[in-house]
C-alpha cells in the first residue's frame, strides 16, 4: 500500500507542477526515481499517464481521465493509514466490554477512570447485566473482553485470572449472625436466605458448596443485582450470601458482614477474550489498566 501511495502522490505532482525537475524537489526524491515511480504507476494501471519530451510533460487522455480518481484515491488511502496510526497510538478507537454487575459496580469503574484519562480518545461500549453469558459474548465476537466468574471452560475462549473474591454472609447488625467473627455455610444454611438468582457464578459456588456439605438452604428471596439483596438487607428483610465488595456497592449502616468458614467460599474473576482474535492496542492497553487496578483493589486477593 505505501508503494501504490508513493506512486500516485508522484504522478500527481509531476501532473500539477508540470515536470519531473520541480516534482522531484517537491517530493525531496531524486528525477530518476520519480521516474521510476511513475512508469510504475503506468505499469499498474496499464496505461500511459504522461507524455513526456525535453520541452515539457503533459497529460495524456488517460492521464486527464484518471487524474482525479488517483487524487481521490490519494486521499483514501492517506486517511486508511491515518486511521491505523491513531488507533495504533491509542489516540481513538472503540473497544466492547462486558462485565458481571458486581465487577461493573466495584473494580470497572476505577479501572475506565484511569484509562479514560489515559486515551481520551478511546470510547468503551459497555454491558454490565451479563451474569453468565459474557464468555458467549465474548466467543461470538460481540464484545472484545467480558469480566466475570470462572464457571466453565469454552473452546473458543481464553481466560486470565483478574482476582479472586472472598464470599461471605451480610446481615443486619440485629441478627444472631451479626455477634460472630466467622460462620460455618451449616450454620448459615439455619436461617432464610437472600441469594443471587440462578443464572450467576455466586448461586452456583454457594449450590456446589451445600451439596458437597450434604445440607439445604432456606432460601427467602433471589435478587438478580447486587444492589437489591443489600437493601433488603438493610430493610432487615433476612441474611445475603454475596462477595465481600457488595458492601463497596451499597454501604448499609445497619448491615455487617461476616466471613464464612467451613468452607471458604470463593469466586475467581476472569477476564475472557476471543480465541484466534488478534487484540487492538486499545484492548491491550485496557486489560493492563484491569490488573493494575484489581492490584490496587484492597477487597480483591490477587493469587
Amino acid at each position: 500500500m505505501i508503494d501504490r501511495i508513493s506512486h500516485i502522490r508522484s504522478f500527481l505532482a509531476v501532473a500539477r507542477l508540470s515536470g519531473f525537475a520541480r516534482a522531484s524537489i517537491e517530493l525531496h526524491i531524486s528525477q530518476p526515481a520519480l521516474t521510476v515511480q511513475v512508469q510504475q504507476l503506468e505499469r499498474s494501471v496499464g496505461v500511459k499517464l504522461l507524455d513526456r519530451n525535453r520541452r515539457k510533460v503533459s497529460l495524456t487522455q488517460a492521464g486527464q481521465e484518471l487524474l482525479v480518481p488517483l487524487e481521490r484515491i490519494l486521499l483514501e488511502l492517506e486517511s486508511v493509514i491515518s486511521a491505523g496510526h491513531d488507533l495504533a497510538t491509542l489516540k481513538r478507537g472503540v473497544v466492547a466490554v462486558a462485565a458481571v454487575p458486581s465487577v461493573a459496580a466495584t473494580l470497572l469503574p476505577p479501572a475506565l477512570g484511569e484509562f479514560s484519562k489515559a486515551y481520551p480518545g478511546i470510547r468503551i461500549r459497555f454491558r454490565d447485566d451479563v451474569a453468565m453469558n459474557f464468555m458467549d459474548l465474548v466467543s461470538t465476537g460481540e464484545v472484545d473482553l467480558g469480566i466475570g466468574g470462572e464457571i466453565r471452560e469454552d473452546q473458543a475462549v481464553s481466560i486470565q485470572h483478574l482476582f479472586t473474591e472472598r464470599i461471605c454472609v451480610f446481615a443486619p447488625k440485629s441478627h444472631p449472625l451479626s455477634r460472630r467473627r466467622a460462620v460455618t455455610l451449616r450454620q448459615v444454611s439455619q436461617y432464610p436466605a437472600i441469594v443471587p438468582e440462578r443464572n450467576t457464578t455466586v448461586r452456583l459456588i454457594i449450590e456446589r458448596a451445600l451439596a458437597e456439605q450434604g445440607i439445604s438452604m432456606k432460601i427467602a428471596h433471589e435478587t438478580r443485582h447486587t444492589s437489591t439483596a443489600m437493601g433488603m438487607v438493610n430493610a432487615g428483610l433476612g441474611i445475603a450470601i454475596l462477595p465481600l465488595p457488595s458492601r463497596d456497592i451499597y454501604p448499609a449502616s445497619r448491615v455487617c458482614c461476616v466471613a464464612i468458614r467451613e468452607p471458604i467460599l470463593e469466586r475467581r474473576i476472569v477476564i475472557a477474550t476471543k480465541v484466534g482474535r488478534l487484540l487492538s492496542p486499545a484492548v491491550e492497553k485496557l486489560i493492563d489498566t484491569l490488573h493494575l487496578t484489581a492490584r490496587r483493589f484492597p477487597l480483591h486477593q490477587r493469587n
